[in-house]
């Protein structure tokens, strides 16, 4: 769990195969709204933005991926020692914050 909030390590900043996975489906729904052809992907824009979603996430995803691990080891809970903290300072280093 405290991968999640650390810079460089097991988990990106930004999924951006979410990202594209996210927008490849909203901008075939607009198009066909606004151009009124594909009417049939409008009308069941639920479920078509939803498989295609999935399926441009998932090859994203894998285009995207460089290795099987994308970085370090996520970190676990007892290996957090007097190290964690409350804050980030500017250089982007986690400090313990004092009473």
């Amino acid at each position: 769990m405290p991968s999640l909030y650390l810079d460089s390590h097991a988990y990106p900043a930004v999924n951006m195969a979410g990202f594209i996975a996210f927008g490849v489906p909203v901008v075939l729904t607009l198009l066909s709204l606004l151009t009124g052809t594909m009417n049939w992907f409008y009308d069941y824009g639920w479920f078509t933005g939803s498989a295609l979603g999935a399926i441009v996430y998932y090859v994203a995803s894998q285009v995207l991926a460089s290795s099987p691990k994308a970085g370090p080891a996520p970190v676990m809970a007892s290996e957090v020692t007097e190290q964690s903290c409350s804050a980030v300072d500017d250089s982007g280093c986690m400090t313990k914050l004092s009473n």
